[in-house]
C-alpha cells in the first residue's frame, strides 16, 4: 500500500475485521449478508424473506433473456451468478435472531481466531484495515 505521502507499507497478516460486529447487509430479495463489502450477499448468514431462497437465480435469468434478445449493451458482458460462498438453513428469521445466530457467530469467531482466510469472502477482502501494516 502506498499513502499520500509516498510511503509504501507491505501486509504482514490480518486483524479481526470489525464490519460482522458492527453491521448486517439487507439484499432487494430478503438475503443478509455479514457486510458492506460483501455485495449480493455471497456469503449469506440468513434470509428475511422466503424470495431469498429462490429469487437470486431467476432474476439473473430474466436479465440474461433480455439481455440475449434486446439489450445491446448487455451482450457484450460476461453474465454469470457470483459464486455463492455460505448457504445458511432456508428459514426466514429477523434481523435480531440473524444478529445472534451461529452464522455470523461463526465469521466472528474465524476473525478473533485470526482465521479469516477460512471464510472465502474475508479471503478475497480488499478492506485495508483489516491488513497489519509495516512501512518499508
Amino acid at each position: 500500500m502506498k499513502d499520500s505521502k509516498d510511503n509504501i507499507y507491505i501486509s504482514e497478516g490480518r486483524l479481526p475485521c470489525e464490519q460482522p460486529f458492527q453491521r448486517l447487509l439487507t439484499t432487494y430479495d430478503g438475503k443478509v449478508g455479514m457486510c458492506c463489502y460483501d455485495w449480493g450477499a455471497t456469503h449469506t448468514v440468513g434470509y428475511l424473506d422466503d424470495l431469498g431462497f429462490v429469487n437470486g437465480d431467476k432474476e439473473y435469468e430474466k436479465v440474461k433473456i433480455k439481455a440475449d434478445k434486446q439489450i445491446k449493451g448487455f451482450e457484450l458482458m460476461n453474465l454469470k451468478m457470483p459464486t455463492k460462498h455460505n448457504l445458511p438453513e432456508k428459514t426466514v428469521g429477523n434481523l435480531n435472531k440473524i444478529w445472534h445466530g451461529k452464522e455470523i457467530n461463526t465469521v466472528r469467531e474465524a476473525h478473533i481466531k485470526d482465521k479469516a482466510d477460512t471464510i472465502n469472502i474475508c479471503k478475497m477482502c480488499p478492506f485495508k484495515e483489516t491488513y497489519k501494516w509495516k512501512k518499508i
